[in-house]
């Protein structure tokens, strides 16, 4: 109970925040257990990280006990957090809401994650904590013990996972607390910067720091959602959300709702919705012209580089990828045979989400006979395993179906183009899902290993619970995207990967993952001159690493997900602030 000890310290100290209304009962309990019993009827194996159905059992009733002292939503969330933290699953949480203002206080400092820790990338000038450096201690105790003290208080699917999960901690008085075992007003962080160690007292402040490391790649688009641009010897195409208009054309077509995509549209978009449906949906972009578009304008240029920028891309709706894919690769994509599997168990929740009456309809669209709470496992993708003549015509190949599309070459030959794909700890879910894609075909990755696992529980299914009406999800589905390979399905290793000495190359810049791209294209097309002026052999294939760390090239290999338009809004991977992540326009980010 030791470690309950110092929650519950934590949750006096910000009592109140969220207190629990006066009913007579206590509804964390009664909500605890009715997010127990989705959990067991829709998450496809509960038991297993608790040692068993035993342990689990074991774990719940002793967290259950400790839910009859809470009286204060925090320490609600901050409780289930810390159960479901074996898990290791991003897509099965309860999610508090946006703080109340002044509830929070926030550091003056944004961070961004590198392969060896976290960075400082924007910071207030007068507290002088240089832009670059590496924490390594807040209030005395080291980034490692610290390190630890987060992976047992909430769920990571790696370690990038749990760095990003500990920056967010850190930046803000009210979450740190959960981690220190009091509410600070200042905190002394110890920074290594450039060989030597930097020690400030950083006070928390009412109001998010201001972002001026904004980057000069990314002010120019009139959304936040998608955009591209021409750079030097590159296409840049910018994803920050899985989502597009052809997405809510199609459910709308289908009769589904669509209200709720709008609403996650218009928090990437500058002003409000109108509540008129085709004007809001007309600000919208469209993915698939917008992206032909740039193709076309590289074959005119004779450009044959493209950036595919998903750094801060959380997820959302992965049947969106397949033709973005295609578009680049052809039929070498539809073609290209994977061995990744992908699991989905068949609860209530889950049969509720995909729009089906129950088992019973499931089991007759499909031609099934499974039952309730059965797993249903397929590939990831169908490519490789059909004709081709019956790929080509399948929606998921082809735009889905969507307005829009009509006219667009999704057969065209393609470039062959070089992808490069820039990745970050934001990088999870169904950008995940496009990064495997991509890397499998022969893209190469820039940046810093993705939070997702590809070896892991995927895809929420949303509620709301009862009694606090918090917003709660768990994972409905299993995916094996490297069956063979359990750390790389624990962590995709970048082929670029970027460390703090290479952020400082490019003055850890917004832009640096962007930067190192453009100069290894430049390199490449130097060598490439050298080699045709002497006649000798270029090798043109991973020639950059500046660091000599975990060169990891990758294979070919890859899938994707069911057939049924997903509703798999993706829970932000960070939790609630996205404080300390820069993530992309995002209006409620800093």
């Amino acid at each position: 109970m030791k470690k309950y000890t110092v929650l519950l310290l934590a949750s006096l100290l910000t009592a109140n925040v969220y207190p629990q209304p006066d009913t007579g009962r206590n509804i964390f309990v009664e909500d605890f257990d009715y997010f127990i019993g989705k959990l067991c009827e829709t998450h496809p194996d509960p038991y297993t990280a608790y040692g068993g159905q035993v342990g689990f059992l074991r774990e719940k009733t002793l967290r259950r006990e400790a839910l009859k002292m809470v009286d204060d939503t925090l320490l609600f969330v901050r409780q289930v957090r810390e159960f479901l933290s074996p898990l290791r699953d991003g897509h099965t949480y309860v999610a508090l809401e946006k703080a109340a203002e002044g509830s929070a206080r926030y550091l003056p400092v944004q961070m961004w994650i590198a392969m060896d820790g976290i960075l400082v990338r924007d910071s207030d000038p007068a507290d002088s904590l240089p832009i670059g450096s590496m924490i390594t201690a807040v209030d005395g105790v080291p980034i490692e013990e610290l390190s630890a003290r987060m992976s047992l208080l909430r769920a990571a699917e790696n370690r990038y996972h749990n760095y990003l999960n500990l920056a967010n901690e850190i930046a803000t008085d009210r979450d740190i607390s959960g981690l220190l075992g009091y509410l600070p007003d200042t905190v002394t962080v110890t920074a290594l910067y450039q060989g030597r160690t930097v020690t400030r007292p950083l006070a928390y402040r009412e109001t998010r720091p201001a972002r001026t490391n904004t980057g000069m790649f990314d002010a120019e688009s009139p959304n936040g959602i998608l955009y591209t641009r021409m750079l030097p010897g590159a296409g840049y195409f910018r994803w920050n959300s899985i989502l597009s208009r052809e997405l809510i054309e199609t459910n709308r077509n289908l009769g589904y709702d669509t209200g709720f995509l709008l609403t996650w549209a218009f928090s990437y978009l500058d002003g409000e919705p109108s509540g008129d449906f085709e004007q809001d949906i007309a600000r919208v972009p469209y993915l698939y012209s917008t992206f032909a578009d740039l193709l076309d304008e590289m074959d005119r240029n004779g450009v044959e580089n493209i950036i595919i920028d998903l750094r801060t891309n959380g997820g959302g709706m992965t049947p969106l990828t397949y033709t973005l894919v295609r578009m680049l690769y052809g039929d070498g994509f539809l073609t290209r045979r994977f061995d990744a599997m992908y699991g989905v168990r068949l609860s209530p929740l889950l049969l509720e989400k995909r729009g089906y009456g129950g088992i019973a309809d499931w089991n007759e669209r499909r031609g099934r006979d499974y039952l309730t709470g059965d797993m249903s496992m397929d590939d990831f993708v169908p490519n490789g395993r059909r004709p081709l003549e019956e790929l080509e015509r399948m929606d998921m190949f082809n735009g889905l179906a969507g307005e829009g599309t009509q006219g667009i070459p999704f057969s065209r030959s393609p470039g062959p183009y070089k992808v490069y794909v820039l990745v970050s700890p934001l990088t999870f879910s169904a950008a995940f899902h496009l990064t495997y894609m991509l890397s499998e075909m022969g893209a190469e990755l820039i940046g810093v290993t993705p939070a997702q696992a590809g070896n892991t529980f995927m895809e929420q299914t949303a509620f709301r619970l009862p009694g606090t009406g918090l917003r709660a999800s768990v994972s409905n589905s299993v995916q094996l995207l490297y069956p063979d390979d359990p750390q790389k399905g624990r962590e995709l290793t970048p082929d670029h990967a970027m460390y703090q000495e290479d952020f400082h190359r490019y003055s850890t810049s917004a832009d640096a993952e962007i930067l190192r791209t453009l100069e290894l294209i430049r390199e490449r097309e130097a060598a490439g001159r050298e080699g045709a002026a002497t006649g000798d052999p270029v090798n043109d294939g991973i020639t950059d690493n500046p660091t000599g760390k975990n060169m990891q090239a990758t294979d070919a290999g890859n899938g994707a997900a069911t057939g049924d338009p997903v509703n798999e809004i993706t829970d932000n991977p960070t939790g609630k602030n996205m404080q300390a992540t820069d993530a992309g326009r995002r209006r409620q980010g800093p």
